[in-house]
């Protein structure tokens, strides 16, 4: 009993003290499943929702790490919107496209609903012709069926030989109803990166077509975002660097492309701050009219092992509407406690004296939205490294950890910045949960798993006093989270034995707290689902809509279901 004692008064006093703001949560009706796993929800009927859904593959290796490598992966699941239970579970048509007779993978690049119609874009190595193409093909909505023989043809593109970026990004925007393609070519013999983007109105009839090409010592390496303005503005941010294949020690940057709204020439800018490199950003178009860049960079550490590249801070950009210049930029670095938290167990200790080790190697824009006064919210979360051997010979995976939270005023600099520490590595399976991460008046909400021995350090951490003090005054920002007697240290490595569901908010000024949810209506042998937020949908009724799994089935297979969280 007086093990449990702690963590009942500190469940009883986040109770007591937020019982009005603790959202419900509950799983739905039928029994967690294997033969789905969710991945995105694509839309909805009338009744239904449409999820598009990982099943199992050709091998037992992409079951076990969640690969989705190929579209014979992947389903769409229709889910009742009452009580979220799966109704029916359909495959994708046989590949057929225009040009193209033997094909090799053919992956699923981006599906968008319009109406009764599902357009399905793909990507499909043609092993005649050598190099891949990309495809449309309109099905019913309802049944999956073909709308057309064959797939449309849109763009064929070099073999690069680079599968370390993405080929193709595609986007589409209903506010202009227009669909944007980007796809990226590298040549092994000129060693320059020819970028080509498409504009399709809503028909999929062609509008216009560019094309970019980076000399000289800059390569790009994946397109990170594209954006349209109200005026039509086309803008698209990439990786740069003096290297094809960038190490820790090589030169690299985020530059920004823009293409006037009736199309012609690209032109181009690229992001440099004084305080580090930015590895990355997102693209934020405020009602005033006004366009940004936001982001993270990343800076030099010297750890006992060697220099290394860090997660550094936030900036913002500010683009130019009319020429695509960078008018303007702020950055701002990382307190000493929140990189004390952010790098918690992430620099490389000695491998011989551990059976594997964890770097830090990025720091991923997850979610942004902008408000309506044209302010910005940026949600990313820190990437490491893990080798599973001290002889670095056996395979190395990646997950995601520790969140950041950044807000940025509207007139393109850094308001604050805040870390929500966090541990989420399955030592079993390599593998991490993905965040439910969504915004909602303001506020930013974060949910996922925790170890329930973390209750009493978190109670005390979001309450913004410091353990070596009674004081109740809150932290500003960049002191959160208070790490004076190492509190961040204590905190376990979540499991699916001894889980618990924590639940943040941060507000406007970035201050945040935590609630720890119980699921209702489900059974005690589900009692604390495991969250994969790559599903975040809210409905008519204000409900988000994610996806759980609550418990590992035969082969590591997960017994997924959807869930449905009441904000009160």
């Amino acid at each position: 009993m007086k093990k449990f004692l702690p963590y009942l008064l500190a469940v009883l006093c986040l109770i007591n003290n937020l019982r009005a703001q603790v959202p419900t949560f509950s799983v739905g009706e039928s029994n967690a499943t294997t033969d789905f796993i969710p991945q995105e929800l694509l839309g909805e009927t009338k009744s239904e929702y449409m999820v598009l859904s990982w099943v199992f593959g050709l091998t037992l290796s992409s079951a076990l790490s969640n690969s989705v490598t190929s579209i014979k992966d992947l389903k769409v699941a229709y889910m009742d919107k009452s009580t979220l239970n799966k109704t029916k579970l359909l495959k994708f048509p046989e590949f057929q496209g225009e040009s193209i007779t033997k094909t090799g993978k053919i992956i699923l690049e981006a599906v968008e609903i319009k109406g009764d119609t599902l357009n399905m874009f793909t990507s499909a190595w043609d092993k005649e012709a050598k190099d891949y193409t990309v495809h449309v093909w309109p099905l019913n909505v309802n049944t999956l069926e073909p709308l057309t023989p064959k797939a449309k043809l849109l763009a064929r593109i070099e073999d690069n030989g680079r599968d370390d970026m993405k080929r193709v990004t595609i986007e589409y925007f209903d506010y202009i109803k227009q669909f944007a393609i980007i796809y990226t070519e590298y040549s092994k013999k000129t060693k320059e990166t020819n970028i080509h983007v498409i504009r399709l109105d809503d028909q999929l009839k062609p509008l216009s077509n560019e094309s970019l090409t980076m000399q000289g010592t800059k390569h790009g390496i994946g397109i990170k975002d594209i954006e349209i303005d109200l005026k039509g503005n086309m803008y698209f941010i990439n990786a740069v660097s003096e290297e094809p294949f960038p190490g820790w020690d090589d030169a690299r940057w985020i530059r920004v492309s823009m293409i006037p709204a009736g199309g012609g020439t690209i032109t181009s800018a690229d992001i440099e701050l004084t305080g580090g490199n930015p590895i990355n950003g997102m693209i934020s178009t405020s009602p005033n009219g006004n366009v940004f860049v936001c982001g993270y960079y990343a800076m030099l550490t010297d750890p006992k092992d060697g220099e290394k590249e860090f997660f550094g801070g936030s900036y913002v950009a500010q683009i130019s509407t009319s020429t695509g210049d960078v008018t303007k930029i702020d950055e701002a670095e990382l307190s000493d406690n929140q990189k004390k938290a952010l790098y918690t167990r992430s620099m490389n200790p000695n491998s011989a004296a551990r059976s594997y080790y964890r770097e830090m190697n990025s720091m991923l824009p997850k979610k942004l939205v902008v408000d309506e006064m044209g302010n910005t919210t940026l949600v990313g979360s820190a990437q490491y490294t893990v080798v599973t051997s001290s002889t670095k010979s056996s395979r190395i995976t990646y997950y995601s950890n520790s969140l950041i939270v950044s807000k940025f005023k509207s007139s393109g600099e850094v308001a604050w910045q805040t870390v929500i520490p966090r541990s989420a590595f399955l030592s079993s399976m390599s593998y991490a949960v993905y965040p439910l991460i969504y915004f909602d008046k303001g506020k930013t909400y974060v949910l996922f798993n925790d170890d329930e021995e973390n209750i009493p350090i978190l109670s005390q951490l979001a309450s913004g006093k410091k353990s070596s003090s009674s004081s109740s005054k809150p932290f500003k920002p960049k002191d959160y989270p208070p790490t004076e007697s190492d509190e961040i240290e204590k905190m376990e490595v979540w499991n699916l034995k001894s889980t618990a569901l924590r639940f943040t908010t941060i507000d406007q000024m970035g201050l945040w707290k935590v609630d720890w949810l119980s699921p209702e209506g489900a059974e005690e042998k589900d009692k604390c689902p495991a969250i994969e937020g790559t599903v975040v949908h809210k409905d008519s009724n204000g409900d988000v809509i994610t996806s759980v799994y609550t418990k590992y089935g035969p082969f590591g297979l997960k017994k997924s279901a959807l869930a449905r969280i009441k904000i009160n």
